[in-house]
């Protein structure tokens, strides 16, 4: 593997998704434009003569060569793959990702999770295991009553129940979604591989939309003052001035093109990259200056601009704030694991939340002061991202799927029952379809309407947090 010289003759597509060797010929499968075979070590190459569509591996046992088609199942060839027939008995989903043999068993992985086997070798598979593995989901959204997840080759979908049930969009294909984003109708995606899709009817159905842009790897949106902002992975920043239809480049001044973050105060624009810290404009992209006074970490893997402050979530050192528009920063760490990788961010009212490639997310009341630890019971996989909704918190995991844990629920009305005793009965008026009131028994009911001291009584917890501005109070549900 010290040096290499390129073996593309015949080949109408440079995206190759697998090459395996067979009796004396390369089998290689393209992204989208199907099976290419050469018989002379890569010198030329042919089109299969049979239409396998979307490929992603092969394997063979003695002489047979099998192929998993995502959309068509597994495909088997006996005469060195002259000709091929389906090969799907028991095999009830039809997307395929992954083939491979061991002991004589054939085995193949599809798109819910589950591995299939065959002992006869393409005649017939069962189930090899009872659970599923679940996709790695890479970004959450949400527009209206949907919530969004795109996932790192297993497509888009989209939830209108709370995640109870997931559609997958057929308009947006098996690429890895990087970043989503929503604004009334307009919902946009983008991809590492084909670049942004946009949907305007709230994600019902997608189209490509890359007219200006250079690079098909998006890895973050934001708007500010009617401009959508995108970040590349390769070729910086690319603005829109209409909706998305099209765009162009707006870099200059920015020292990195792998831009990972996009955030907006609505006025100004922050940029942060892997490799040259944190990046601001103040002109709608016209251009962009580096922020990094006592920033000491390059690598910014998220930002959040929340009430004043911005927040940058760092691959190596955990979290930093700036109060000042990025002119200096400090660290916000306080309750993190030290050199945390921080992969997310987001906020619901007044409380911050980040995820960790530890696979644990943390919970600050206080703008980043604090962390604790919340959504106990996560399997311990990277959290991705993050997406409050409704009553819940949604996390997207690696390799884990879609997790949620109910958000705490702040209460500024909070009202006070005294019942017999020391036992009193909490109510709050703002929270609407879900459990109403819950008991606790006062440690020391004197000290009302000060701090509130309560011993659980049931499933939930009480817990007190002061602000600059007034006391409140939140219950949050245990899982």
């Amino acid at each position: 593997g010290e040096t290499w010289t390129p073996v593309n003759s015949g080949l109408t597509e440079p995206n190759i998704m697998s090459i395996y060797y067979f009796s004396g010929k390369l089998f290689t499968s393209t992204l989208s434009n199907g099976v290419f075979i050469s018989e002379n070590g890569g010198d030329l190459w042919t089109l299969l003569g049979t239409n396998i569509p979307s490929v992603k591996g092969f394997t063979s046992i003695g002489s047979d060569l099998f192929a998993a088609s995502f959309g068509q199942g597994v495909y088997r060839s006996g005469d060195s793959g002259d000709s091929w027939t389906t090969v799907n008995d028991g095999l009830t989903e039809r997307n395929s990702w992954a083939i491979g043999t061991g002991d004589s068993l054939l085995f193949v992985g599809v798109t819910s999770g589950y591995i299939y086997s065959s002992e006869t070798p393409g005649n017939s598979w069962d189930l090899s295991s009872d659970n599923s593995f679940s996709a790695c989901v890479g970004s959450l959204g949400e527009n209206g009553s949907n919530l969004f997840a795109g996932t790192h080759g297993s497509g888009f979908f989209s939830s209108s129940d709370d995640g109870g049930s997931w559609s997958r969009a057929s308009s947006i294909w098996t690429v890895e979604t990087r970043a989503l984003y929503s604004d009334g109708s307009l919902v946009l995606a983008g991809t590492d591989m084909l670049g942004i899709f946009r949907s305007t009817n709230s994600g019902t159905s997608f189209s490509m939309s890359n007219s200006g842009l250079n690079s098909r790897w998006i890895q973050a949106f934001t708007m500010c003052d009617g401009v959508i902002f995108a970040g590349s992975g390769e070729e910086g920043v690319y603005i829109s001035t209409d909706n998305a239809m099209s765009w162009s480049p707006a870099s200059a001044g920015l020292t990195s093109d792998n831009i990972t973050a996009l955030s907006t105060d609505g006025q100004n624009v922050y940029a942060g990259s892997y490799d040259a810290g944190v990046f601001l404009t103040t002109d709608l992209g016209g251009s962009w200056t580096a922020i990094n006074n006592d920033l000491p970490v390059v690598a910014i893997t998220t930002l959040l601009s929340r009430n004043g402050s911005l927040f940058a979530g760092t691959a190596t050192d955990g979290i930093y704030v700036s109060h000042d528009s990025g002119d200096s920063w400090n660290p916000a760490q306080n309750g993190l694991p030290a050199q945390s990788y921080i992969r997310c961010l987001t906020a619901e009212e007044s409380l911050l939340f980040t995820g960790t490639d530890a696979g644990v997310v943390f919970t600050s009341d206080d703008q980043g002061n604090s962390w604790t630890e919340t959504a106990v019971g996560l399997p311990g996989e990277a959290v991705l991202s993050l997406q409050a909704k409704d009553s819940y918190l949604y996390a997207a995991l690696n390799a884990g799927g879609v997790w949620r844990s109910p958000l705490p629920v702040l209460m500024t009305d909070l009202t006070i029952h005294y019942y017999a005793g020391q036992v009193i009965m909490l109510s709050w008026p703002s929270l609407v379809g879900a459990v109403s009131y819950d008991i606790y028994q006062l440690d020391n009911p004197q000290q009302l309407p000060g701090e509130l001291i309560a011993t659980q009584v049931d499933t939930f917890f009480v817990q007190s947090v002061q602000d600059q501005t007034q006391r409140f109070y939140y219950v949050r549900a245990q899982q």
